[in-house]
Formats: C-alpha cells, structure tokens, sequence
C-alpha cells in the first residue's frame, strides 16, 4: 500500500505578478539524496529518493497542473479541490541539477497576501510513494529505505521555519523531511492554519482511528462468528441419533475383542481407541513400536493379534486334551510346553517384515 509523505523542500523567492492578479513563483519543488523522515513517535529512519525514481516520466507527470494549498490538508481530490486550492503547479516540470523545478502559480488573493508579507515563504510536496527496506550509502550517506514509484498530489505553502532545516531553507534548499503515514496528522504540518481547521483535521484523524478500529473487531467478530457455525455444524453431525449409536456400537465392539487379549477384568474406560489398541498388539509382541505408525497399521494388528490369540486358544484347549495323559506318564507340562510355541508363532504370525 502507498505511503503518504509531506516532504518540505524548496523556498519561495523571485515571485512575479500575473496578469490576474495572482502570483508565478519559481521553485525548486523537491530533490535527490537522502531524507530523514521522523516519525509520529518520535522515532526516524533514512530514505532514499534516487534520481532515477525522482526524475522518471511518471512520476514528473503528476506534478503539472497539481493543486497548491497553505499547509497539507490531507490528499487532495474533487470533493475538497475547491475549499483547499489556492493556485496549481505550472506546466513545465524539469530536472535542474538535483532538484526539480517549477513554477508555482497562487491565484487565491488571501494567499497571494500572505506570500506578499513573507508569511508564507516555504514548499512541501504531498504525495504516495512505495517505501521499501534496503540499505546503503548514497553520496557519504547512509539510508535504510527506498523510495519507489512517487506519484505527487499537492505543494503545500508554509511559513519560514516549516521543515525545520535551518537559515540554509532561505536560499532553495531542500529541508528536513517528515512522514506522514496511515494519514496521522502532526502539527508541524499544519503551521500556519488557523486553530479550528487543526483541531478539525485532529477530529479527522481520529474518527479515521476508530473506524480503523471498529472495522478490524469487526472482521474478527466476523471470522469467530465462522468458526461456531462451523463448530455447530461438526457437533450437530456427532449428535445425530443414528451417528451416536454408530459410535458406541463400535467402542463397545472394540472392547470387547479387546478383553479377549486383555481378559475380561480389563480396565478401558477412558481409554482412546488408539490406546486400547496398543495395548492388545503390546500384550500380543511387548517389543512393538508405534512411533510414526497410523491408525490404519494400528487397526490391522490389532485385529491380527485377536484373531491370533483366538486361534491359539483353540489349538490349547485341544491340545490339553490329548495331553492330558501323556503329563500324567512322563511327569512333563507338554500343555505349557505347547502353549509357549503358540504364543511365539501367534506373535510373529502377523509379520510381513519390520515391526
């Protein structure tokens, strides 16, 4: 977004009569080199304005014909060229040196007074500029910004002493420049207006304040606003009947194939799916890993660990059959025996590489 700058620059001296009764004053309107621009608080920063952006076509195109006010009264546009104007730019812009240069041209005769008793004896260009971060040294001095694509609105007229720069402001010279941004209103801009209009602009800046404001909570209202019915939408699907049933129809599912591993004493409230599941394929191979592994492998071996324990049941209770005799013989456990191997084929039965 553009930046709005008030840059004070050249003097006004050599001023002629026109025949309408107004005033043609040659003037240096702005520079090359690096201006120091303070802040509203207090703070500054360097920028520099390049020749090559200052000087460019398109930028020289918006100064001709541009409106003259005294001070700077904020953007000019139609809706308040005609309560601010005092007189326009002249049509022929040129590079002189470092500076551009113009006539400025004052036809309104309360102005025209007020340069002819040196009241108004200063320039400052109101314009937008893109102000972008780079750093650097031009002509021995250092900046921390440039200024790119400067398109000019208006030249303001002040009183001696506007941009601050010293007794060397008297003989055309650039003065020290400030920021105006977000259009804050300073009150080194608006020397030489009479107190209403500043409290006026003061009123401006403020109301655009709190429209800022409102308009920012507003946005924020309207994004929360978004997230309860998109939350309310979410809740109403998880509370549907059929949803519910669903729900508790596969927890209860899960426990149960749980407890087959687990035994029936197993405690699982409160429990996720996730950790019910672990904790079945855990009993099943105590080395498993489920780091970085999905609920989709999870699932799988956890149904491959009940499946297998089931299994295993089976071929024990058979087995304790047919063994029951030959224990009795041989005073051996073929039965523990039995059901250690099924354990340790149940547990790799599922394996198709890593773990």
């Amino acid at each position: 977004m553009p930046v709005q700058h008030f840059d004070f620059s050249g003097v006004v001296s050599g001023a002629a009569r026109t025949p309408q009764g107004g005033l043609r004053i040659p003037a240096n309107l702005t520079r090359t080199g690096v201006f120091i621009y303070r802040r509203a608080d207090g703070g500054e920063r360097r920028e520099l304005r390049h020749p090559d952006e200052v000087f460019s076509p398109a930028s020289l195109a918006t100064l001709p014909g541009a409106p003259v006010t005294i001070g700077h009264p904020g953007m000019v546009d139609s809706s308040n060229w005609k309560s601010v104007s005092v007189g326009h730019v002249g049509d022929e812009v040129r590079k002189d040196s470092k500076f551009v240069s113009a006539s400025v041209v004052v036809q309104d005769a309360a102005a025209v007074a007020k340069v002819d008793a040196r009241e108004l004896v200063e320039l400052s260009c109101g314009y937008e500029c893109d102000v972008e971060p780079e750093s650097g040294t031009y002509q021995g001095e250092k900046y921390d910004f440039v200024q790119k694509n400067i398109r000019y609105n208006h030249v303001g007229l002040g009183p001696k002493g506007w941009g601050r720069a010293g007794p060397d402001v008297a003989l055309r010279l650039d003065g020290m420049g400030e920021v105006l941004e977000s259009k804050e209103v300073l009150d080194s801009y608006t020397s030489g207006m009479d107190e209403d209009f500043k409290k006026l602009l003061a009123q401006v800046a403020k109301l655009e304040a709190d429209l800022k404001g409102v308009t920012s909570r507003a946005d924020s209202l309207e994004g929360e606003n978004d997230g309860l019915k998109k939350k309310v939408a979410d809740l109403s699907t998880v509370a549907a009947p059929e949803h519910l049933d669903s729900l508790v129809n596969a927890r209860l599912a899960l426990h149960e194939s749980a407890r087959k591993v687990l035994g029936p004493e197993a405690k699982l409230d409160g429990l996720s799916d996730r950790a019910v599941m672990e904790s079945v394929v855990k009993t099943a191979d105590p080395e498993c890993r489920f780091d970085g592994r999905s609920d989709d492998y999870l699932r799988g071996r956890f149904e491959a660990a009940v499946s297998g324990f089931a299994a295993s049941q089976k071929k024990l209770a058979d087995l304790n059959k047919t063994a029951s005799g030959a224990r009795e013989d041989s005073g051996e456990d073929p039965i523990a025996e039995a059901r250690k191997k099924m354990a340790e084929r149940n547990a790799n039965a599922w394996k198709g590489g890593s773990k």
